[in-house]
């Protein structure tokens, strides 16, 4: 009997993980077919930038506000901002229930207008979403990939690193204000922690 017990556990497992397998690369085919909708390469000073069809992304969906990228990672997503974050929890960009949900920005906080822009995504296994964020906590891995870009009204901004660590989730200090204007990048860490990067927003930028 304990063995028909377990090996009913062991199926219900495999199916259990084939389940989110396959959500992942749901989940990754749907957001690389959009990359190739919306981005096209432009050259310009610095090299090869991607140029992003930000009216398209709004038809798709109205609660656009900026695209967000950390090259050398997975991190290559739009970011909504919209009045209800728990919907985007775990729902895609598309509207479609997904697992991995969508970057989004604080509800409470205009983007860019706020002194703190805070936005959040999963940490997901597969390294999509924020999962890439856990990453910084290697020094090295700072030095080799120390900017967030944000594609917002037509620009890129570059946004320097200044701050990679692992916080309480009671910890409020990463969404306080200061005097200059920040990113906070956050996702959940273990079942009690946060991971936390933090960026300046340039004053050259056109956001301040």
């Amino acid at each position: 009997a304990f063995g028909i017990f377990f090996a009913i556990l062991a199926v219900s497992g495999i199916l259990n993980t084939g389940k989110i397998l396959k959500e992942y690369k749901t989940a990754a085919r749907s957001y690389e077919n959009m990359r190739k909708e919306v981005q096209s390469a432009s050259i310009d000073e610095g090299g090869t930038e991607p140029e992003i069809d930000e009216e398209k992304l709004k038809k798709i969906n109205p609660d656009y506000s900026f695209w967000i990228r950390i090259p050398g990672t997975s991190i290559d997503y739009p970011a909504v901002w919209g009045k209800d974050d728990k919907y985007y929890l775990d729902h895609g960009f598309n509207g479609e229930k997904q697992s991995g949900g969508t970057i989004f920005a604080d509800s409470q906080n205009i983007p860019f207008v706020s002194a703190n822009t805070i936005f959040y995504g999963h940490n997901m296994k597969d390294g999509s979403m924020f999962g890439d964020l856990k990453k910084y906590r290697d020094p090295g891995f700072l030095k080799e990939h120390p900017n967030v870009e944000i594609f917002y009204q037509g620009q890129w901004i570059t946004c320097p690193i200044i701050l990679a660590k692992v916080t309480d989730e009671t910890d409020g200090t990463p969404y306080q204000k200061g005097e200059r204007k920040i990113l906070t990048l956050s996702t959940c860490y273990g079942t009690s922690k946060r991971m936390i990067l933090q960026a300046l927003i340039p004053v050259a930028g056109g956001m301040n």
